[in-house]
Protein backbone atom coordinates (compact mmCIF):
# COMPACT_ATOMS: atom_id res chain seq x y z
CA UNK A 1 0.00 0.00 0.00
CA UNK A 2 1.28 3.10 -0.97
CA UNK A 3 1.54 6.27 1.70
CA UNK A 4 -1.25 8.09 0.41
CA UNK A 5 -3.35 4.94 0.09
CA UNK A 6 -3.59 5.07 4.16
CA UNK A 7 -6.99 5.77 5.71
CA UNK A 8 -7.51 9.37 6.37
CA UNK A 9 -7.24 9.08 10.34
CA UNK A 10 -3.93 7.61 9.83
CA UNK A 11 -2.81 10.20 7.74
CA UNK A 12 -3.74 12.65 9.63
CA UNK A 13 -1.60 10.97 12.90
CA UNK A 14 1.25 11.20 10.25
CA UNK A 15 0.89 14.86 9.60
CA UNK A 16 0.35 15.80 13.53
CA UNK A 17 3.98 13.77 14.00
CA UNK A 18 6.05 15.07 11.11
CA UNK A 19 3.84 17.93 9.14
CA UNK A 20 7.15 19.68 7.40
CA UNK A 21 8.21 16.49 6.23
CA UNK A 22 5.12 14.98 4.81
CA UNK A 23 3.97 17.88 3.06
CA UNK A 24 6.75 17.57 0.32
CA UNK A 25 5.79 14.39 -0.51
CA UNK A 26 3.28 14.88 -3.33
CA UNK A 27 0.56 17.16 -3.87
CA UNK A 28 -2.01 15.53 -1.43
CA UNK A 29 0.11 15.62 1.70
CA UNK A 30 0.32 19.34 0.73
CA UNK A 31 -3.32 19.93 0.53
CA UNK A 32 -3.69 17.82 3.69
CA UNK A 33 -0.98 20.16 5.39
CA UNK A 34 -3.15 22.79 4.77
CA UNK A 35 -6.14 20.77 6.19
CA UNK A 36 -4.38 20.21 9.28
CA UNK A 37 -3.36 23.85 9.99
CA UNK A 38 -7.06 24.77 8.86
CA UNK A 39 -8.25 23.26 11.44
CA UNK A 40 -5.47 24.57 14.32
CA UNK A 41 -6.07 27.68 12.97
CA UNK A 42 -9.86 27.85 13.32
CA UNK A 43 -9.58 26.14 17.12
CA UNK A 44 -7.50 29.18 18.70
CA UNK A 45 -9.97 32.13 16.58
CA UNK A 46 -12.71 29.93 18.35
CA UNK A 47 -10.92 30.25 22.20
CA UNK A 48 -10.34 33.69 21.39
CA UNK A 49 -13.32 35.07 20.02
CA UNK A 50 -15.82 35.19 22.19
CA UNK A 51 -18.05 37.46 20.45
CA UNK A 52 -17.68 35.97 16.94
CA UNK A 53 -15.45 39.62 15.94
CA UNK A 54 -12.21 37.80 14.75
CA UNK A 55 -13.13 37.85 10.82
CA UNK A 56 -14.90 41.45 10.77
CA UNK A 57 -12.08 43.09 12.26
CA UNK A 58 -8.97 40.95 11.26
CA UNK A 59 -9.78 39.85 7.67
CA UNK A 60 -7.98 42.50 5.98
CA UNK A 61 -4.72 42.70 7.59
CA UNK A 62 -4.15 38.96 7.81
CA UNK A 63 -5.10 39.11 3.38
CA UNK A 64 -3.14 42.10 3.63
CA UNK A 65 -0.36 40.33 5.10
CA UNK A 66 -0.77 37.30 3.56
CA UNK A 67 -0.10 38.93 0.08
CA UNK A 68 2.38 41.20 1.40
CA UNK A 69 4.11 37.17 1.20
CA UNK A 70 3.61 36.27 -2.21
CA UNK A 71 7.26 37.38 -3.03
CA UNK A 72 8.28 34.22 -1.48
CA UNK A 73 5.32 31.88 -2.00
CA UNK A 74 2.89 32.26 -4.43
CA UNK A 75 3.73 29.15 -6.35
CA UNK A 76 2.91 27.10 -3.01
CA UNK A 77 -0.36 29.33 -1.80
CA UNK A 78 -1.41 28.23 -5.34
CA UNK A 79 -1.17 24.73 -4.78
CA UNK A 80 -3.74 25.05 -1.92
CA UNK A 81 -6.22 26.55 -4.24
CA UNK A 82 -8.92 23.98 -4.45
CA UNK A 83 -12.56 25.43 -5.55
CA UNK A 84 -13.97 28.65 -6.91
CA UNK A 85 -15.75 29.40 -3.45
CA UNK A 86 -12.18 29.80 -1.58
CA UNK A 87 -11.25 32.90 -0.13
CA UNK A 88 -8.28 33.34 -1.73
CA UNK A 89 -5.44 34.51 0.87
CA UNK A 90 -6.86 32.65 3.53
CA UNK A 91 -7.68 29.08 2.46
CA UNK A 92 -4.75 29.01 0.58
CA UNK A 93 -2.68 29.82 3.57
CA UNK A 94 -3.78 28.14 6.80
CA UNK A 95 -0.23 27.83 7.99
CA UNK A 96 1.01 31.06 7.92
CA UNK A 97 -2.31 32.20 10.01
CA UNK A 98 -1.60 29.66 12.49
CA UNK A 99 2.05 31.12 13.11
CA UNK A 100 0.53 34.69 13.20
CA UNK A 101 -1.94 33.04 15.53
CA UNK A 102 1.00 31.38 17.30
CA UNK A 103 4.47 33.62 17.98
CA UNK A 104 4.37 36.92 18.37
CA UNK A 105 5.18 39.45 15.03
CA UNK A 106 7.35 41.84 14.37
CA UNK A 107 6.87 45.62 15.86
CA UNK A 108 8.22 48.43 13.21
CA UNK A 109 8.97 51.38 14.11
CA UNK A 110 7.56 53.04 10.88
CA UNK A 111 10.00 56.26 9.84
CA UNK A 112 6.72 58.17 8.56
CA UNK A 113 5.78 58.61 11.95
CA UNK A 114 8.87 59.58 13.59
CA UNK A 115 9.13 63.13 14.22
CA UNK A 116 13.14 63.83 14.60
CA UNK A 117 12.53 67.18 15.60
CA UNK A 118 10.45 66.58 18.27
CA UNK A 119 10.60 68.71 21.78
CA UNK A 120 8.60 66.81 24.13
CA UNK A 121 11.42 65.48 25.82
CA UNK A 122 8.92 62.92 27.37
CA UNK A 123 8.21 61.46 24.15
CA UNK A 124 9.00 57.39 23.53
CA UNK A 125 11.32 57.00 20.54
CA UNK A 126 8.92 54.21 20.16
CA UNK A 127 5.61 52.87 21.42
CA UNK A 128 3.57 49.96 20.20
CA UNK A 129 1.28 47.25 20.71
CA UNK A 130 1.71 43.21 19.69
CA UNK A 131 0.55 40.15 21.24
CA UNK A 132 2.17 37.03 22.66
CA UNK A 133 0.04 33.98 22.16
CA UNK A 134 -0.07 31.30 24.92
CA UNK A 135 -1.69 27.97 25.81
CA UNK A 136 -3.41 28.09 29.60
CA UNK A 137 -3.97 24.59 31.62
CA UNK A 138 -4.50 23.52 34.76
CA UNK A 139 -2.77 27.28 35.63
CA UNK A 140 0.03 26.71 33.89
CA UNK A 141 0.76 29.08 30.84
CA UNK A 142 3.41 27.86 27.72
CA UNK A 143 4.47 29.28 24.62
CA UNK A 144 3.99 27.12 21.49
CA UNK A 145 7.85 26.47 21.56
CA UNK A 146 7.83 26.07 25.11
CA UNK A 147 10.21 28.09 25.43
CA UNK A 148 10.52 32.21 27.10
CA UNK A 149 10.42 34.27 24.24
CA UNK A 150 13.68 36.72 22.77
CA UNK A 151 13.43 40.29 22.71
CA UNK A 152 16.03 41.51 20.04
CA UNK A 153 16.17 45.43 19.28
CA UNK A 154 16.95 46.96 16.37
CA UNK A 155 19.13 50.07 14.96
CA UNK A 156 20.80 51.48 12.05
CA UNK A 157 23.86 53.01 13.98
CA UNK A 158 25.55 55.57 11.04
CA UNK A 159 28.66 56.67 13.20
CA UNK A 160 29.77 54.44 15.77
CA UNK A 161 30.30 57.43 18.13
CA UNK A 162 26.67 57.23 18.60
CA UNK A 163 26.74 53.52 19.91
CA UNK A 164 27.28 55.28 23.16
CA UNK A 165 23.73 56.41 23.38
CA UNK A 166 22.45 52.43 23.81
CA UNK A 167 22.92 52.34 27.47
CA UNK A 168 20.57 54.81 27.80
CA UNK A 169 17.56 53.41 25.70
CA UNK A 170 15.75 51.17 28.10
CA UNK A 171 12.87 49.09 26.39
CA UNK A 172 9.82 48.78 29.09
CA UNK A 173 6.94 46.47 28.38
CA UNK A 174 3.91 46.60 30.35
CA UNK A 175 0.45 44.09 29.82
CA UNK A 176 -2.24 46.12 30.66
CA UNK A 177 -2.86 49.59 30.27
CA UNK A 178 -2.35 51.05 34.02
CA UNK A 179 0.09 48.04 34.57
CA UNK A 180 3.81 48.33 36.03
CA UNK A 181 6.68 49.26 33.13
CA UNK A 182 8.89 46.04 32.87
CA UNK A 183 12.43 47.24 31.95
CA UNK A 184 15.19 45.49 29.26
CA UNK A 185 18.37 46.81 28.09
CA UNK A 186 21.37 46.13 26.22
CA UNK A 187 24.97 46.20 28.90
CA UNK A 188 26.42 49.06 29.87
CA UNK A 189 29.33 48.26 27.60
CA UNK A 190 28.03 47.40 24.75
CA UNK A 191 29.01 50.64 22.76
CA UNK A 192 32.60 49.08 23.12
CA UNK A 193 31.64 46.44 19.93
CA UNK A 194 30.45 48.94 17.65
CA UNK A 195 33.16 49.52 15.25
CA UNK A 196 31.78 50.38 11.91
CA UNK A 197 28.39 51.65 10.29
CA UNK A 198 25.96 49.10 10.03
CA UNK A 199 22.21 47.51 11.34
CA UNK A 200 22.55 45.82 14.51
CA UNK A 201 20.45 43.56 15.96
CA UNK A 202 20.74 43.72 20.35
CA UNK A 203 19.96 40.69 22.54
CA UNK A 204 17.65 42.27 25.24
CA UNK A 205 16.91 38.83 26.86
CA UNK A 206 13.30 37.72 27.32
CA UNK A 207 9.93 39.14 27.41
CA UNK A 208 8.55 39.32 31.47
CA UNK A 209 6.76 36.19 32.43
CA UNK A 210 3.18 36.55 31.18
CA UNK A 211 0.22 36.98 33.56
CA UNK A 212 -3.11 36.04 32.70
CA UNK A 213 -6.67 37.13 34.81
CA UNK A 214 -9.04 34.18 34.70
CA UNK A 215 -11.23 35.79 37.15
CA UNK A 216 -10.98 33.05 39.28
CA UNK A 217 -12.12 30.55 37.15
CA UNK A 218 -9.94 27.62 35.95
CA UNK A 219 -10.04 28.16 31.96
CA UNK A 220 -8.08 26.01 30.12
CA UNK A 221 -7.16 27.14 26.39
CA UNK A 222 -5.35 29.60 23.91
CA UNK A 223 -5.15 33.67 24.46
CA UNK A 224 -4.20 36.51 22.84
CA UNK A 225 -1.82 38.53 25.65
CA UNK A 226 -1.28 42.25 24.79
CA UNK A 227 1.56 43.98 25.39
CA UNK A 228 2.90 47.74 25.12
CA UNK A 229 6.57 48.15 24.35
CA UNK A 230 8.16 51.25 24.17
CA UNK A 231 11.77 52.53 24.08
CA UNK A 232 12.57 55.14 26.25
CA UNK A 233 15.87 57.56 26.49
CA UNK A 234 16.86 57.65 29.99
CA UNK A 235 19.75 59.49 31.82
CA UNK A 236 20.87 62.25 33.65
CA UNK A 237 20.87 64.80 30.89
CA UNK A 238 17.89 65.74 28.64
CA UNK A 239 17.20 62.84 25.66
CA UNK A 240 18.67 63.94 22.46
CA UNK A 241 17.57 60.67 20.45
CA UNK A 242 15.20 62.86 17.77
CA UNK A 243 18.19 65.47 17.31
CA UNK A 244 20.66 63.08 16.56
CA UNK A 245 20.27 61.30 12.84
CA UNK A 246 23.24 59.13 13.37
CA UNK A 247 21.66 56.05 14.84
CA UNK A 248 18.00 55.28 14.43
CA UNK A 249 15.72 52.52 15.90
CA UNK A 250 14.02 50.17 13.32
CA UNK A 251 12.26 47.71 15.48
CA UNK A 252 11.63 44.28 17.60
CA UNK A 253 11.38 41.23 16.78
CA UNK A 254 11.21 38.34 19.01
CA UNK A 255 12.77 35.80 17.28
CA UNK A 256 15.68 33.06 18.79
CA UNK A 257 18.76 33.59 16.86
CA UNK A 258 22.17 32.06 17.09
CA UNK A 259 21.52 28.22 17.36
CA UNK A 260 21.29 28.17 21.15
CA UNK A 261 24.61 29.92 21.26
CA UNK A 262 24.75 33.06 24.30
CA UNK A 263 24.95 36.31 21.88
CA UNK A 264 25.12 39.82 22.51
CA UNK A 265 24.25 41.12 18.80
CA UNK A 266 24.95 40.60 15.18
CA UNK A 267 25.56 42.79 12.34
CA UNK A 268 24.53 43.02 8.78
CA UNK A 269 25.63 45.53 6.04
CA UNK A 270 24.02 48.76 6.19
CA UNK A 271 22.32 48.55 2.86
CA UNK A 272 19.89 46.13 4.21
CA UNK A 273 18.56 48.90 6.58
CA UNK A 274 14.90 49.48 4.81
CA UNK A 275 14.94 45.17 4.77
CA UNK A 276 14.77 43.93 8.08
CA UNK A 277 10.68 44.61 8.88
CA UNK A 278 7.62 43.58 6.42
CA UNK A 279 4.86 46.69 7.24
CA UNK A 280 2.20 44.46 6.69
CA UNK A 281 3.77 42.07 9.55
CA UNK A 282 3.26 44.93 11.85
CA UNK A 283 0.14 45.97 11.24
CA UNK A 284 -1.47 42.72 11.43
CA UNK A 285 0.40 42.32 15.07
CA UNK A 286 -1.50 46.03 16.07
CA UNK A 287 -4.71 44.87 14.45
CA UNK A 288 -4.50 41.61 16.86
CA UNK A 289 -3.85 43.70 20.08
CA UNK A 290 -6.63 45.91 19.35
CA UNK A 291 -8.89 43.11 19.10
CA UNK A 292 -7.81 42.19 22.56
CA UNK A 293 -9.72 45.30 23.52
CA UNK A 294 -6.62 45.71 26.34
CA UNK A 295 -5.60 49.20 25.45
CA UNK A 296 -7.03 52.27 23.52
CA UNK A 297 -6.77 52.79 19.55
CA UNK A 298 -8.07 55.63 18.25
CA UNK A 299 -6.65 54.36 14.78
CA UNK A 300 -4.06 52.10 13.61
CA UNK A 301 -1.95 53.53 10.53
CA UNK A 302 -1.82 51.24 7.03
CA UNK A 303 1.27 50.76 5.69
CA UNK A 304 1.73 52.83 2.47
CA UNK A 305 1.12 50.63 0.27
CA UNK A 306 -2.53 49.14 1.38
CA UNK A 307 -4.24 52.20 -0.35
CA UNK A 308 -4.00 49.75 -3.23
CA UNK A 309 -4.34 46.45 -1.81
CA UNK A 310 -6.78 45.24 -4.31
CA UNK A 311 -5.35 43.00 -7.26
CA UNK A 312 -2.65 44.80 -7.44
CA UNK A 313 0.92 43.04 -6.02
CA UNK A 314 2.88 44.43 -3.13
CA UNK A 315 6.41 45.41 -3.65
CA UNK A 316 8.59 42.92 -1.41
CA UNK A 317 10.47 44.25 1.81
CA UNK A 318 13.48 42.65 0.67
CA UNK A 319 15.24 41.10 -2.18
CA UNK A 320 15.54 37.05 -2.29
CA UNK A 321 18.25 37.68 -4.09
CA UNK A 322 20.84 39.27 -1.79
CA UNK A 323 21.91 37.35 0.95
CA UNK A 324 21.58 39.18 4.50
CA UNK A 325 24.47 38.07 5.99
CA UNK A 326 25.26 38.12 10.07
CA UNK A 327 28.05 38.73 11.66
CA UNK A 328 27.52 37.59 15.23
CA UNK A 329 29.21 38.48 18.66
CA UNK A 330 28.56 35.56 20.91
CA UNK A 331 28.66 36.07 24.98
CA UNK A 332 31.57 33.99 25.50
CA UNK A 333 34.98 34.78 22.99
CA UNK A 334 35.44 31.21 21.90
CA UNK A 335 32.38 30.78 20.18
CA UNK A 336 32.92 31.33 16.77
CA UNK A 337 30.57 31.42 13.98
CA UNK A 338 29.77 28.43 11.51
CA UNK A 339 30.25 30.74 8.29
CA UNK A 340 29.62 28.29 5.83
CA UNK A 341 26.23 27.67 7.69
CA UNK A 342 25.36 31.16 8.03
CA UNK A 343 25.76 31.28 3.78
CA UNK A 344 23.61 28.11 3.42
CA UNK A 345 20.84 28.40 5.72
CA UNK A 346 17.14 29.83 4.67
CA UNK A 347 16.83 33.71 4.55
CA UNK A 348 15.87 35.06 7.91
CA UNK A 349 14.11 38.11 7.20
CA UNK A 350 11.35 35.89 6.17
CA UNK A 351 8.31 35.32 8.55
CA UNK A 352 9.16 32.73 11.67
CA UNK A 353 7.51 29.53 11.32
CA UNK A 354 6.91 26.98 14.11
CA UNK A 355 4.79 23.72 13.94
Amino acid sequence: MKLDEFPAEILWKLLLACPLELRLVNRNFYHLHNELYREKSLQIVDAIDEEERFWNELKNPIIAYIKSLDFLRKDARLVYRTSKGAQEFIDDSWFIIYNALSYPLKCWNNPALCERDSLDLQKPIYMGKCVVPVDYHDGIISTKTGRNIPLNAWFYIDKPVAASKLPGFVTEVRQSQYGVYKKRSTQGNIADFIKEKGVYCFNLGYLPDIFLDTHGQNINGHYLCPLEIRLMEVGMAPPTYFENAEITFLGYDFNSYGDDKPWILFKCDPGFEASIFNPFESYLTESLAKFTGAFPFSHIDWPSQTDNVGREPIKPYFDPNQKAMRKFLYRFPRTQQDRGKEWTAADWRAPHLIE
